[in-house]
């Protein structure tokens, strides 16, 4: 399990930081830093969705 935990903590770490400093450049560049950070948030926003969804379906699957 910790392996799993650890593989997860490596993954958001070491590899969504750098891609989230690469959208979030990008899109300042092109656009203001307000709606940067709102269109930021909003994909923070969907991903907890999505990850609360499945952890949902999974649960009541199992029978939790």
């Amino acid at each position: 399990m910790r392996g799993r935990v650890m593989g997860i903590w490596t993954l958001v770490f070491g590899a969504m930081i750098p891609l989230g400093n690469l959208e979030v450049g990008s899109l300042a560049s092109l656009l203001d830093v307000p709606l940067t950070l709102i269109i930021g948030a909003l994909i923070c926003a969907a991903a907890t969705l999505v990850a609360m969804s499945i952890l949902r379906r999974r649960d009541a699957a199992e029978g939790l």
